[in-house]
């Protein structure tokens, strides 16, 4: 494989996560669309409710609302890490999933991509959390549970079928997105 085709490869795994965890927390999302430059494939969320933005506090429903987004926001970490998991069995490399799975979270915590800028951002500004150091921990935990929504049936199942899909046709509308996820049954 060129490394042109598998950087596309590794887009369609990030975007395919993305589209996955919306639909499984019913995040609205516009377009998934892949990248024919070598930087950053686009994965387009509708914006959060313009009233929980402007909120004081926010309501417990509103709390699930936010945390389902942030979550949303971290598959795209965890679409890299399952195509490096994937990518390292074919190659035969050593290491461990636990040294990548640190390896993504570091970089989660670090807020090296627009998407994990934007998460740590909603959760210091409307998760409240006391220290920073807090506010880190929730980004992990809600990576991680992103992490576990990707791995089991039937959310696995839909992300390998938005792969296969944006491979085929390169973009993904809202409306294409819940079409085929919607065709495999919990």
């Amino acid at each position: 494989m060129s490394e042109a085709e598998s950087r596309r490869r590794q887009q369609a795994y990030r975007l395919a996560a993305t589209g996955a965890a919306a639909f499984a927390y019913q995040v609205e999302i516009v377009e998934l669309r892949l990248s024919a430059e070598a930087s950053q494939p686009v994965a387009r969320l509708a914006p959060l409710d313009q009233q929980i933005l402007a909120a004081s506090s926010l309501s417990q429903q509103q709390r699930a609302r936010v945390e389902d987004y942030v979550t949303t926001l971290l598959a795209d970490s965890v679409g890299r890490l399952l195509w490096q998991e994937r990518d390292r069995e074919k190659q035969g490399w050593f290491l461990s999933n636990a040294v990548l799975r640190r390896r993504r979270i570091s970089a989660v915590l670090a807020a090296q991509t627009a998407h994990t800028d934007r998460a740590l951002s909603l959760v210091v500004a409307l998760l409240q959390p006391e220290h920073l150091v807090h506010a880190l921990a929730k980004l992990e935990g809600f990576w991680r549970r992103a992490n576990r929504l990707l791995r089991v049936p039937p959310h696995g199942l839909r992300r390998q079928v938005l792969v296969d899909r944006l491979l085929a046709v390169d973009s993904l509308s809202g409306a294409d997105i819940i079409g085929l996820c919607s065709s495999i049954v919990d």
